[in-house]
């Protein structure tokens, strides 16, 4: 359902590790990088994500952009 309820440009897959971004990517979701986790900032960029993030107000100001 949540497919019906939401399109692609609205969705965000935020996650710290290349897999994360990859699946994120496979959904059709814009994909945010959180440089703080399991994956280093060098190889989370590698998979092209849509954004990068250092801290928890970084994110917050991805979306506020967005909305």
């Amino acid at each position: 359902w949540l497919k019906e309820e939401f399109s692609s440009y609205e969705c965000y897959y935020i996650g710290d590790t290349v897999g994360d971004i990859i699946e994120g990517r496979r959904a059709g979701a814009k994909t945010v990088a959180v440089a703080w986790g399991w994956h280093s900032e060098s190889k989370l960029r590698e998979a092209s994500p849509d954004y990068v993030v250092h801290s928890p107000k970084e994110l917050a100001d991805v979306f506020s952009r967005r909305y």
